[in-house]
C-alpha cells in the first residue's frame, strides 16, 4: 500500500483493514439517566462516547471527557445525576463532526484538526445506512500511522509523513497526560471544597458525618466507650458580632478555629484489637455560625472527655485579639462520652447538642456530659414551647400584682407587675417559661403585651382613685428585650396608647442586660429616661455592675436582691452589704426598694437601717388583679 492509498481509505473499510480500530456503535435514547451513563462509561473504559437519540433522529453525541468535565464542575453531579442527560448534552452544546462512511481518513482527520483545540480529540460519528457509529479520534490517528508505515516499505518518500504523524500523537498523549492531571487537580478542589468549611478551613458538617459514621461501624467491633464527640457552642458570639460587626465575628472564627485545631491528634494510632484498621486522627469541624464538634477516636472514658473539655475551655478563655479590639470569650460544651448503643450519627450530634443547651442552662462555659433523661426534658421545653405560641394566641396569660409598701406607713405606693400563665391545671409560674420564650424569641410579644396592659391597668387605678397619689408601676424587662433594637420606640407606642403617664411607670432591668454591653445599655437608658419613665435595677448585688457606669445610668431606683434581705439578722455580712448599698444610693440619689421581705424582723431592720421602701410575702404575695384592688383599700387584708 503506497501513501496516496493510505490517505484514501475510507472510513468505511478501515475497521477491516485495521485490527486496533474500532467502530462502536453506542447509542442511547435522550430520557436516559446521567448516572445510567455514568456506569456505561465506568463498565467499560475503551468507549470514547454515546450517541444520543431523540424519537428515532440523531440529538447529539456525548464524549466520555465532556461528560468527566460536566459532572466535576461545582455541583455538576448534583445538578445533572438525577436528571435525564439530554439536560448534560445540552449544557455542553458541541454539535459533533458527522462523517459518511465513504470519507477517507485523510479527510476525517483533517476535518478533526480543523477543529477548536478542545474538540480536536471529540470522536467522529460515522453516518452509515441505517444506523450511526463512533470512531475514536487517537485510534484513527494511530490507524493512519500503521498504514504510512505501511506503505514505508513500499515507498521510502512516506517516512516524513509519518515521524510527523508520530509526533502529532505524542503531543495529543501530551496534551491529554496534561488535560488528566489538570482533572485530577480540580477534582481534588471540588471535594474540599465539599467537605470544608470556607471560612476556617476546617472540615464541614458532611465530612465530620462521614467520619463519625466511619467510627460508629469501628466502635461496633471493638470495646466500649472508644470514642467521644464534644458539641461546642461559643458563649456572647453575637454580642462580637453585633458590636465590632461581621468581619471582626469571622477573624474571631478563624482564631477559634486554630486554637481548637491545635488540641487534637491529628494522627492515626495503632488498632484496638488484632485485626482491626488504625484509628483515624481525631475531627475538629465547624457545623455553622459559632458552632463547633470533636470527634476524639482515641480509647476514651468518659472523665477522659471532661477533661478534654476542659483544656478546650482553658485554651478559649485566653484573650483574643483582633485588630486594636481584645476579646473574651468562652464555651458551652455538650459531651458524648461513648458510641455504645447508637445506631446512627445524627442521633449522636443531637444528644451531644442537648448536652450543649444543658450546659447552656446552667450558666454556660461549663462542659456537660449526656444523660438519657435530658431527651425528656428536651421534649418537655419544646411542648412548653409550642404550648407558648398557642397560649399567646389564646391570650391565657394574666398579671399578678405585688405591693411595694413605704416602711414608714405601710401604705402601698406602688406595685409590680408579675406575669402568671393561666393553664387548664392551674398558674405555672414565670419560672417555668420565661427561659423557654426569651430562646424562641416569644418573649417579645408576650413582654409587649405585659406591658401594655400594666400600663392599661394603671391608667384605670389612677382613674379610680383621683385623691390618692398615683400608684406606680414597676414592669421587668428581660435581657433579650432590653437588647431588642426597637425596644425604645415600642415602649413608647404603647405607653401613649394606654394613655398613662409615663412618669408613674417604672422599668425594671436586671444588672446584666445592663453590663452585655454597657455602652448600648447607657444609649438606651437615656432614651427611656427621655420619655419620662423612671428606671430601676433589679435584683441589685448578684449581676456584675461597675461602679463608674452605675454612676453614669440614669437609675431612679436600685432593689436589693433577696438574697442579701433573707441574712439580715444572721451571723453572714447581709446587714453590711445592705448598709453598704443604701449609703451608695444615698450618695447617687438613688431609692432603694428591699426585695424578699418575709418576716417582721427583717422589716424593721431595714426600716431601721433608713430603707425606705420594701416588697416581699411578709406585705402580699403577688396578687391576681382583684385581690390587689382590695389590698389598696385595706393593707392588711394580705399582711402575711
Amino acid at each position: 500500500m503506497n501513501e496516496e492509498a493510505a490517505s484514501a481509505t475510507l472510513l468505511g473499510d478501515i475497521v477491516s483493514h485495521i485490527g486496533e480500530l474500532k467502530l462502536w456503535n453506542s447509542v442511547v435514547d435522550i430520557q436516559t439517566r446521567t448516572a445510567d451513563i455514568e456506569q456505561y462509561f465506568l463498565s467499560d473504559p475503551s468507549v470514547p462516547g454515546y450517541v444520543i437519540m431523540s424519537q428515532g433522529g440523531l440529538f447529539g453525541v456525548l464524549s466520555r471527557k465532556h461528560f468527566t468535565a460536566a459532572i466535576s464542575r461545582p455541583f455538576g453531579r448534583e445538578v445533572f445525576m438525577k436528571r435525564p442527560v439530554g439536560e448534560l448534552v445540552k449544557s455542553i452544546d458541541v454539535e459533533p463532526l458527522t462523517l459518511d462512511e465513504n470519507a477517507t481518513i485523510a479527510h476525517a482527520l483533517r476535518l478533526a484538526m480543523e477543529r477548536p483545540g478542545e474538540l480536536c480529540f471529540e470522536p467522529l460519528l460515522v453516518k452509515r445506512p441505517d444506523s450511526f457509529g463512533l470512531i475514536d479520534v487517537n485510534m484513527l490517528l494511530t490507524a493512519q500511522a500503521n498504514l504510512l508505515e505501511q506503505a514505508l516499505h513500499a515507498k521510502d518518500e512516506l517516512l516524513d509523513e509519518v515521524e510527523r504523524t508520530a509526533d502529532a500523537l505524542r503531543q495529543t498523549v501530551a496534551e491529554q497526560e496534561r488535560l488528566a492531571r489538570a482533572l485530577s487537580e480540580a477534582k481534588e478542589i471540588a471535594q474540599h471544597e465539599a467537605t470544608h468549611d470556607s471560612l476556617t478551613g476546617l472540615p464541614n458538617r458532611k465530612l465530620f458525618l462521614e467520619r463519625l459514621e466511619v467510627a460508629l461501624a469501628m466502635n461496633k467491633q471493638g470495646p466500649a466507650e472508644d470514642c467521644a464527640v464534644l458539641f461546642i457552642d461559643l458563649d456572647r458570639f453575637k454580642i462580637v458580632n453585633d458590636s465590632l460587626g461581621h468581619l471582626a465575628g469571622n477573624a474571631l472564627l478563624i482564631e477559634v478555629a486554630k486554637r481548637l485545631n491545635q488540641m487534637v491528634r491529628k494522627r492515626p494510632v495503632a488498632p484496638v484489637a488484632p485485626g482491626l484498621p488504625p484509628r483515624a486522627a481525631d475531627t475538629i469541624a465547624r457545623l455553622s455560625g459559632d458552632e463547633f464538634t470533636v470527634l476524639l477516636t482515641e480509647k476514651i472514658t468518659s472523665a477522659a472527655a471532661m477533661a478534654f473539655a476542659a483544656r478546650l475551655q482553658t485554651a478559649l478563655t485566653k484573650p483574643f485579639q483582633l485588630g486594636a479590639e481584645t476579646v473574651v470569650i468562652s464555651a458551652s460544651i455538650g459531651i458524648v462520652p461513648s458510641l455504645l448503643g447508637y445506631d446512627d450519627t445524627e442521633s449522636i450530634l443531637r444528644d451531644a447538642d442537648i448536652a450543649m443547651y444543658r450546659a447552656k442552662f446552667n450558666g454556660k462555659a461549663c462542659a456537660v456530659t449526656f444523660e438519657a433523661d435530658m431527651r425528656v426534658q428536651v421534649a418537655t421545653r419544646l411542648h412548653i414551647e409550642n404550648q407558648l405560641r398557642e397560649g399567646l394566641g389564646k391570650q391565657e396569660f394574666e398579671l399578678h400584682y405585688q405591693p411595694i409598701v413605704a416602711l414608714r406607713t405601710g401604705n402601698a405606693t406602688g406595685v409590680e407587675a408579675l406575669v402568671r400563665w393561666r393553664r387548664p391545671d392551674g398558674l405555672m409560674p414565670p419560672g417555668a417559661f420565661i427561659e423557654i420564650a426569651e430562646e424562641t424569641g416569644l418573649i417579645i410579644p408576650l413582654g409587649n403585651w405585659v406591658f401594655r396592659d400594666a400600663c392599661e391597668t394603671a391608667k384605670l387605678w389612677h382613674a379610680a382613685l383621683p385623691d390618692r397619689p398615683p400608684v406606680t408601676m414597676s414592669i421587668n424587662l428581660s435581657p433579650v428585650q432590653f437588647g431588642h433594637p426597637e425596644l425604645a420606640e415600642t415602649l413608647e407606642e404603647l405607653v401613649l396608647l394606654s394613655g398613662v403617664d409615663a412618669g408613674t411607670v417604672t422599668i425594671e432591668i436586671t444588672e446584666r442586660s445592663t453590663m452585655t454591653d454597657p455602652d448600648r445599655a447607657l444609649v438606651v437608658l437615656k432614651q427611656l429616661k427621655a420619655m419620662g419613665f423612671r428606671l430601676a435595677i433589679d435584683d441589685f448585688g448578684t449581676g456584675y455592675s461597675s461602679l463608674s457606669y452605675l454612676h453614669r445610668f440614669p437609675i431612679d431606683i436600685l432593689k436589693i436582691d433577696r438574697s442579701f434581705i433573707s441574712n439580715l439578722g444572721g451571723s453572714g455580712d447581709g446587714e453590711k452589704i445592705v448598709i453598704a448599698i443604701l449609703a451608695l444610693a444615698d450618695s447617687l440619689g438613688i431609692t432603694v426598694v428591699a426585695e424578699g421581705v418575709e418576716t417582721k424582723t427583717q422589716a424593721s431592720s431595714l426600716r431601721d437601717l433608713g430603707c425606705q421602701y420594701a416588697q416581699g410575702y411578709f406585705f402580699a404575695k403577688p396578687l391576681p388583679l382583684e385581690a390587689m384592688w382590695k389590698f389598696m383599700h385595706d393593707p392588711g387584708a394580705a399582711v402575711h
